[in-house]
């Protein structure tokens, strides 16, 4: 942080005892300054917490972020709920520099299926299906068979084709090409072979067509629209800038398939910068999965008006997302008990405090005592008291643009006001 030194505050007020108790607290005051001095491109792209504060000033420091990230060669995913703002602000911000992709009702592109083969489609929807649904392993076979027919038929495998499959009439529509020598009887025959292995499970992957296409309705690519198909698995591929609106984290399928592109896109080597933007992460088993068993391919930010809550009451994820953080900005709060969390994660300190002790008596100088004039012994007691180096009361009375930032890369707690 070689900026940083030249905006230190050198001089300390008070007390000595104030000025000797300002170095054991450990806290580095600066001069205000502006977001991207605290993220500085020779420590790369690290993961981030950011916590508390007005919108704006969040935003500047993800701004800060993202753009180390497309520095740094990382495609970057953003997910958010239903933040109306976030995506055309960073279209502004990184238009001109990376390609910047926009999933949102008013820019409606997502397709997960989009450029995808069978045995890719069929992975995606077996792993991204929850317990609930209960689908069997010989489903795969059937939505591999499935796909093929809509090739074999001229058609290109989007989402939408296979959510309206017409699943009770795919044998007689087999028959029929074959019949019009559209497909060879062999092909016929193969995927007949497949759907037939598969047919137990057939309803359950129509219910979850079903399901994943209420879910992603107002984000779905359509085939004539003017919009191009984009999904996690391109934007990664050809490492570009990704804004998804998941709508509601109540989007459990949804979610999950975005999750699950992300994964097989980390398993093939990729790699990627995710950013969650105000998600309830303890809202779907699959995204608290993805956190709590994070590689390094991954770098991940947190942003919120309030990541402890985001965490839920689970203390295990609380303290997975605080422990692999290099890069924690701590805001105002208004919520005591995530001010005293916050507390907790920067630490303790033994300060020390000054008491009085007053000790009076009589002074017999005076051959007659009641001249005697009073005597007074004044005593300077010294004791040390273990505290908050930054108390949850500082945090929540934190002013507009005021933080304290923990830098991992130098094990330093900062306290400043951004501008």
């Amino acid at each position: 942080m070689g900026f940083l030194n030249g905006v230190k505050e050198v001089f300390s007020i008070g007390s000595t005892l104030d000025r000797m108790n300002q170095g054991i607290d450990g806290v580095v005051n600066y001069k205000s300054c502006s977001v991207e001095n605290f993220f500085e491109s020779q420590y790369g792209t690290i993961n981030t917490i950011v916590s508390g504060g007005a919108d704006d000033i969040r935003f500047k420091v993800l701004r800060a972020h993202i753009a180390i990230a497309i520095n740094d060669g990382f495609p970057v995913i953003v997910l958010h709920q239903g933040n109306p703002y976030i995506g055309s602000r960073l279209r502004n911000e990184f238009g001109g520099v990376v390609e910047t992709n926009i999933v949102d009702i008013g820019s409606a592109c997502y397709d997960p299926f989009y450029d995808l083969d069978g045995g890719a489609i069929s992975e995606l929807v077996m792993g991204a299906a929850p317990k609930s649904f209960d689908i069997k392993h010989n489903a795969k076979y059937y939505i591999e068979g499935v796909v093929e027919l809509l090739k074999k038929s001229k058609k290109k495998p989007y989402f939408n084709l296979l959510a309206t499959c017409p699943h009770t009439t795919l044998f007689d529509k087999i028959d029929d090409l074959v019949g019009k020598n559209q497909i060879s009887d062999s092909d016929g025959q193969e995927i007949k072979f497949k759907l037939m292995i598969g047919q137990s499970e057939s309803a359950k992957i129509e219910s979850y067509f079903y399901t994943l296409q209420t879910q992603i309705q107002p984000f779905l690519y359509r085939t004539k629209s003017r919009e191009k198909p984009v999904n996690v698995r391109k934007n990664i591929s050809n490492k570009e800038l990704l804004v998804i609106n998941i709508g509601n984290i109540a989007n459990e399928l949804y979610v999950n398939v975005l999750i699950e592109e992300l994964k097989r896109a980390i398993a093939y080597g990729s790699s990627a910068a995710v950013v969650l933007d105000s998600i309830s992460i303890v809202g779907n088993d699959k995204l608290k999965e993805l956190i709590m068993g994070l590689s390094g391919q991954v770098r991940f930010t947190v942003i919120g008006d309030d990541v402890v809550a985001l965490s839920g009451s689970d203390e295990q994820l609380f303290t997975t997302l605080v422990g692999r953080a290099k890069k924690i900005v701590v805001l105002s709060h208004n919520a005591g008990t995530s001010a005293v969390k916050w507390s907790q994660v920067f630490g303790e300190h033994d300060k020390q405090e000054q008491s009085y002790s007053v000790s009076k008596g009589g002074s017999y100088n005076s051959p007659i005592p009641f001249m005697a004039s009073p005597n007074y012994n004044k005593q300077v007691n010294y004791n040390w008291k273990r505290e908050y180096i930054v108390k949850p009361e500082k945090i929540m009375n934190l002013g507009y643009g005021e933080a304290f930032v923990y830098s991992g890369d130098i094990n330093e707690l900062a306290h400043v006001t951004f501008r």
